[in-house]
């Protein structure tokens, strides 16, 4: 029989929900002006939430539904040391989740200082409504990200009916699924932006 671990039950908190993963950038990842090209930052960035929501979600099917923000502070250059941060930020009764992505470049030469933010992204995923975990934020900073998070979703009116949450997560393979859909709210509301801020407390 298969040996697995030991299961340690842990509750549905922002902080759990919360991963981290570091690259260094390497030559083949440059755009023309020598620094980092923005879809490799992406790429990493979408790998990460993709992650964090199949973590929050227990491995139930789920699909990409969108993307909220990419906000590109500065560039990232050949050879930094990037590290990136995915929290589930907020799940509505529908399904439909937020995973908020930051990254930053750390100082090898200082490496306890916090990193240096260069981008943000928030990502969002849908999956059944029995598959999502009710979210717990316990500290201040993520009542408050919860709290725009809920803002953001109840701004753009994402609400998926049967049908098309069965489309979503079982119709087609995943490398299929991979495609954002238009969002239904028209335009950036601020509360969005203001979760990054929010997570730097």
């Amino acid at each position: 029989a298969e040996q697995r671990g030991p299961r340690v039950e842990k509750p549905e908190t922002i902080a759990h929900h919360t991963h981290h993963k570091a690259v260094i950038v390497y030559p083949e990842s440059r755009n023309l002006a020598g620094n980092t090209f923005g879809g490799f930052v992406m790429a990493q960035a979408h790998d990460l939430a993709h992650y964090a929501a199949r973590y929050f979600v227990r491995g139930a099917p789920l699909a990409p539904f969108g993307l909220d923000e990419a906000v590109f502070h500065q560039p990232v250059s050949v050879g930094d040391m990037a590290s990136f941060t995915a929290k589930v930020v907020h799940c509505g009764t529908d399904g439909v989740f937020r995973v908020f992505v930051t990254v930053g470049i750390v100082d090898p030469h200082d490496p306890e200082r916090a990193p240096q933010r260069t981008n943000r992204l928030l990502f969002t995923f849908a999956t059944s409504p029995e598959a999502a975990p009710t979210l717990l934020p316990t500290t201040y900073s993520e009542i408050l990200m919860y709290t725009e998070g809920a803002r953001c979703h109840d701004v753009e009116g994402l609400a998926l009916d049967d049908a098309s949450l069965e489309q979503l997560t079982s119709s087609a393979p995943l490398t299929e699924r991979t495609r954002w859909a238009s969002r239904s709210g028209g335009g950036e509301d601020e509360s969005c932006a203001r979760i990054s801020k929010l997570s730097r407390r």
